[in-house]
C-alpha cells in the first residue's frame, strides 16, 4: 500500500503491464521517414484511381476521334506513379539502412516497419502492372473491333457463293 502511495505521488508506475524505462524523449528519426513513405503511398492510391478514371473515360468515349489530350493526361499521371514508387523504394532502403544507429528493441520495430512499408509497395505495385496490362488489352480489343467494323477491304458478304445456292 506505501508503495501504491509513492507510485502515485513520484509519478512512477508500478504496473507491470505500463511501459518500462518509458522516457520523455522525441522518437527515432526513421519514423519521419516512414510517415514520409507512407503519405507517399497515400498518394500512389490516389493517382491509380484519377488514373483508373482515366483510362475508363479514354475507353469509354462516344466517338473514335482523336482524344491526345486524354492520352497525355494518361501518360502524365503514369509517370507521376511511377517516380511516386521509385521514390518510395528509395525511401525504404534509406530508412532500411537506420537500423544500424538503433538500439535493439528500435531495430526490430524498424525491420517489422520496413517489412509492412516493403509489402504495401510490392502490393501496389502488382495492383498498377495488372491495371496497366488491362488497360492495354482493353485499348488492343477497342482497336480491333474498330477496325474490323471500319475496315473496307474485307467485304461483308463473299458474293461468289451466294450465286451457287440460288442456281439449285
Amino acid at each position: 500500500l506505501a508503495d501504491d502511495r509513492m507510485a502515485l505521488v513520484s509519478g512512477i508506475s508500478l504496473d507491470p503491464e505500463a511501459a518500462i524505462g518509458v522516457t520523455k524523449r522525441l522518437p527515432p528519426k526513421w519514423v519521419d521517414g516512414a510517415d514520409e513513405i507512407q503519405y507517399d503511398i497515400t498518394r500512389v492510391k490516389q493517382k491509380m484511381k484519377e488514373l483508373a478514371s482515366l483510362h475508363d473515360k479514354h475507353l469509354n468515349r462516344p466517338t473514335l476521334d482523336d482524344s491526345s489530350e486524354e492520352e497525355r493526361a494518361i501518360e502524365i499521371t503514369t509517370q507521376e506513379i511511377t517516380q511516386l514508387f521509385h521514390r518510395c523504394q528509395r525511401a525504404v532502403q534509406v530508412l532500411q539502412s537506420r537500423s544500424r544507429s538503433c538500439t535493439e528493441q528500435e531495430a526490430r520495430v524498424l525491420r517489422n516497419v520496413v517489412s509492412s512499408l516493403a509489402q504495401s509497395l510490392q502490393d501496389l505495385s502488382t495492383n498498377f502492372r495488372h491495371a496497366q496490362s488491362d488497360y492495354l488489352k482493353r485499348m488492343k480489343n477497342r482497336e480491333e473491333r474498330s477496325k474490323h467494323f471500319f475496315d473496307t477491304s474485307v467485304p461483308l458478304m463473299d458474293d461468289g457463293e451466294d450465286d451457287t445456292l440460288y442456281d439449285r
